[in-house]
């Protein structure tokens, strides 16, 4: 094939790298896809960067002074195309390309017996009738919601509702869990289960039994703890009837 000349090569050269540099920054885009250290926004600033400085600055100057100055057309893209590879090499072991992290552990177990073991440690708590270790279950944001009571929001309004609790000689609260699970994304779990109570009853002030079920959300915190942020019961006792009036 003749020869072309120099203002061609140089143009040849100019499209081979903008074309080949723009494949080679979707593969970066594909190394860095996974990676924590970049948001999307970030990575797609360096990559346009990346593009335009290498392709219409540095590699111009650094490339095009050294292409003969008879060359065929194939044998400038092969030397677009190999100066390209070493590029890329360079460039993917300078920002340690990994196609994905490496894989959390599997905490789901450990964190369902975490969990069973909270709640076991919260049935004591309510036979010691200890306020503050029943409060201390429960995150500072949790909600309380009892069968014919207001709900209750944060810990230190859990703490008193428990002291209020805890208060009657006649109180005996017992639970068990049916269910524990917790989220693929190991930070979120609950319990399902069902519960006894014995306490005073208000209108009569005398001792009265009760018994539900209940579902209690609990979220992992930053050390790995548990603690409830939703606890909801619900009682299958049908609710006394008020006194008819004679």
């Amino acid at each position: 094939m003749a020869g072309i000349s120099r203002p061609d090569e140089e143009q040849i050269f100019i499209e081979t790298f903008r074309n080949l540099l723009r494949a080679s920054a979707l593969l970066w885009q594909n190394c860095l896809c996974n990676r924590e250290n970049l948001n999307r926004s970030q990575r797609n600033l360096c990559l346009n960067l990346w593009a335009e400085c290498f392709i219409d600055r540095i590699l111009y100057l650094a490339m095009v002074p050294h292409i003969p100055e008879e060359s065929t057309e194939e044998e400038v893209q092969m030397k677009a195309l190999a100066t390209l590879c070493g590029i890329t090499f360079l460039t993917l072991s300078m920002t340690g390309c990994s196609t994905a992290p490496a894989p959390a552990p599997d905490t789901h177990d450990a964190d369902v017996k975490a969990i069973g073991d909270i709640e076991e440690q919260m049935v004591k708590d309510w036979a010691a009738k200890d306020a503050d270790k029943l409060a201390a279950h429960y995150a500072d944001d949790a909600v309380l919601m009892t069968p014919g009571g207001e709900p209750v929001h944060g810990k230190e309004a859990v703490r008193n509702t428990a002291k209020q609790m805890v208060a009657d000689p006649a109180l005996s609260l017992t639970f068990q869990a049916t269910k524990v699970d917790v989220a693929k994304s190991g930070d979120l779990g609950y319990t399902q289960g069902s519960y006894r109570m014995t306490m005073t009853n208000p209108a009569t002030h005398k001792p009265m039994d009760d018994h539900g079920s209940y579902v209690t959300t609990y979220r992992k915190q930053a050390d790995g703890s548990w603690k409830a942020v939703a606890d909801i019961a619900t009682s299958e006792v049908p609710p006394v009837p008020p006194p008819t009036k004679k």
